[in-house]
């Protein structure tokens, strides 16, 4: 888990995470295609309206919540996200249900903790704080707002654990659905020659 300075600026900080994890100076807000390293493999995601206005914030919970940028910090973030909530960000919910499921077979606990950790905390898909506002706030004062500086080592409910299993196969059938559909879709194309 990478560690910012408490005292330093969201902005700041931004811009130190946009380096560290070779991204640009804006994130790749500015990319037409967004890609996603699977192995020595960058796979190409389109980088839409949609994807862009969710990214800034979820570029700024990798800073409060302390989650790299590589496959354990991107499921475990994915699974805090769904567990908090992404609100009206429909492509968030998406991509980070996809993290989530990966993170299920390459990192369980991992994902678990972060999901239970998303449900005791806040993030800003709802706009709890303007983007605009929280670029400017330490990173401390933000972790405090979203509720990021309690203690998160208690025991797992039983709502907890119900929530995430619950979640898991949502995570687990949005990730297998699509690659599902384009093979039959293939076949069929196939058939027809």
């Amino acid at each position: 888990m990478a560690v910012y300075d408490s005292t330093q600026t969201i902005s700041n900080a931004l811009d130190i995470y946009f380096t560290k994890e070779n991204l640009g100076k804006d994130g790749g807000l500015d990319k037409r295609w967004a890609k996603i390293k699977v192995g020595k493999i960058y796979l190409p995601l389109p980088n839409t309206k949609a994807r862009k206005k969710a990214l800034v914030f979820h570029d700024i919970h990798h800073i409060v919540t302390g989650y790299d940028g590589d496959w354990k910090g991107e499921a475990s973030i994915g699974a805090w996200e769904v567990a908090s909530g992404c609100a009206k960000y429909y492509v968030a919910w998406v991509l980070n249900l996809w993290a989530m499921a990966v993170g299920l077979f390459i990192y369980p606990k991992h994902v678990l903790r972060a999901f239970v950790r998303g449900m005791r905390t806040q993030n800003l898909y709802h706009h709890s704080v303007p983007k605009e506002e929280a670029l400017k706030m330490k990173v401390s004062e933000l972790q405090k707002n979203l509720l990021l500086d309690k203690d998160m080592n208690t025991k797992i409910t039983t709502g907890e654990l119900f929530s995430f299993l619950l979640w898991s196969a949502v995570a687990v059938i949005s990730a297998v659905i699509p690659p599902v559909l384009l093979y039959i879709i293939l076949r069929y194309c196939v058939s027809l020659l």
